[in-house]
């Protein structure tokens, strides 16, 4: 019995909801009369037809609105249960109402700057540009879509055959600018605003043209300017700040040549240029004198003096090969120079300017001179050997 009585209640269930969807779909005929014929008529809105109307319904609440030329329009809301017959009477308008409706139709021709651009009238989609729409007489409200752009909307009055175009404007895009920097506690700028914190940052943008910065203390600065149209990622390389120094360089000589990095420079000593912070071989050179040559790391402005020295004096010790021995081999080895007592290796050599004491010796012959030297001279001393013959 308990079962039967299930089943029971669960048919009981499912015919009341067939009856009740049955019953929420049933639409029904509502004859619409005026006084005056051929009326427009719209319910909940939409253009429905003239009067006298049979027009069908749902079951519930609709807005019926009457219009003719020269007449008051009149609305109404009723609710539908059922069949039922409705009557507007219009009363005569001394003036006519701006926003009358008409009954009759006239072509829009709407075209675009954007091809395939949504066309909607009075917010119902009709078609894409270019088109041509039949519309009543009146008031609309005419609105062009596109992706990418902004939407166009204008209300025009027609009143005849009317030629439309909506001009389309980009749409303002924003994109993702991600702004990182190889070195910590990095600044970063956008079009000169400085941005909160430090790098890496990123911001939310307009599409359009940017001047960027990062900066950092002991590094130069990093700009670029880009055009933002897509998600973009900026890394700034930073690179070690160029330092500039002054390097002066002065000389106990006139008319020096100043050399830096080998590259001979304009003008001579004194001599003073800007260079980046670094490393720099300097050479100072004059005639007869010997070069001035020295490096320095150039990291603050430098003062260099070059002194530069004359040429030592250079002694060469002649031996004419009529005097020497023939049968040992390479001969003038065997001769012997001393300067101031010590020895030189070979026949030419170098001395400091002054006064010295030259000694040849060779074999059981000696020969000994005290000499003054000058700066920059070259001295020959030229030996001979030779008889003195006397007879008595």
């Amino acid at each position: 019995m308990k079962k039967q009585a299930v089943y029971v209640i669960l048919l009981a269930i499912f015919l009341v909801g067939c009856v009740t969807t049955t019953f929420a779909q049933s639409r029904y005929e509502l004859r619409i009369a005026s006084n005056v014929r051929g009326a427009a008529v719209y319910v909940d809105g939409q253009y429905a037809g003239q009067t006298p109307l049979t027009y069908a319904v749902p079951r519930g609440t609709h807005t019926v609105k009457v219009v003719q030329r020269g007449y008051e329009t009149q609305e109404k809301t009723i609710t539908v249960s059922g069949n039922m017959n409705f009557s507007m009477n219009l009363e005569v308008q001394r003036e006519e109402p701006k926003d009358l409706f008409d009954q009759r139709t006239y072509e829009l021709r709407i075209a675009s700057n954007v091809r395939d651009a949504r066309i909607y009238i009075d917010n119902d989609y009709k078609a894409k540009t270019p088109a041509v729409i039949k519309v009543t007489a009146g008031s609309h409200t005419i609105k062009v879509t596109a992706d990418g752009y902004k939407d166009y909307e204008n209300t025009i009055k027609v009143s005849g055959n009317m030629n439309f175009s909506a001009n389309l404007e980009l749409a303002t895009r924003f994109y993702s600018l991600s702004i990182s920097a190889s070195v910590r506690d990095a600044k970063v700028y956008i079009n000169g605003r400085e941005q909160r914190g430090y790098a890496p940052v990123t911001e939310k943008l307009e599409q359009g043209k940017y001047a960027i910065k990062v900066t950092s203390r002991g590094y130069d600065d990093y700009t670029t300017d880009i055009y933002l149209d897509k998600d973009t990622k900026i890394y700034a390389k930073m690179e070690p700040e160029v330092r500039y120094y002054t390097l002066s360089i002065t000389a106990n000589v006139k008319d020096a040549k100043v050399y830096i990095d080998g590259k001979e420079q304009r003008g001579f000593a004194p001599y003073a240029e800007k260079l980046k912070e670094g490393k720099y071989s300097v050479k100072v050179i004059s005639r007869s004198f010997k070069p001035w040559e020295t490096e320095v790391y150039l990291n603050k402005d430098t003062k260099l003096f070059a002194e530069l020295r004359s040429y030592d004096p250079k002694v060469i010790i002649e031996v004419p090969s009529s005097i020497l021995n023939k049968k040992i081999n390479k001969p003038e080895t065997r001769i012997d120079v001393y300067v101031d007592g010590k020895k030189e290796h070979g026949l030419e050599f170098e001395v400091n300017a002054g006064s010295h004491t030259i000694r040849i010796e060779s074999g059981a012959f000696a020969l000994e001179e005290k000499i003054y030297f000058r700066e920059g001279k070259t001295y020959t001393i030229k030996l001979g050997f030779g008889m003195d013959i006397s007879d008595n």
